[in-house]
């Protein structure tokens, strides 16, 4: 079972932007309520279905596994 720990940072200036190349990012929700999450994302040409759910303060269980791209465009249309 996976953990996750939700933490934000904030970062100042734009020197960053030359560490990383720009990543194409689309994602929706399939389910999105205060105790559970199903989400979907493609990340460049990868796509993930996320589960998230059953936690307290910044930590919850996380679930996150790789489908193909072609499904996740498809539940991204509906």
């Amino acid at each position: 079972m996976g953990i996750e720990i939700e933490r934000k940072f904030l970062v100042e200036g734009w020197a960053w932007r030359d560490l990383a190349p720009p990543l194409r990012c689309r994602q929706g929700y399939l389910c999105l309520e205060r105790d559970k999450t199903v989400r979907v994302r493609i990340m460049g040409n990868r796509g993930f279905l996320t589960v998230k759910g059953g936690g307290a303060g910044i930590v919850r269980h996380e679930f996150e596994y790789e489908i193909p791209v072609a499904d996740a465009a498809e539940l991204l249309a509906k």
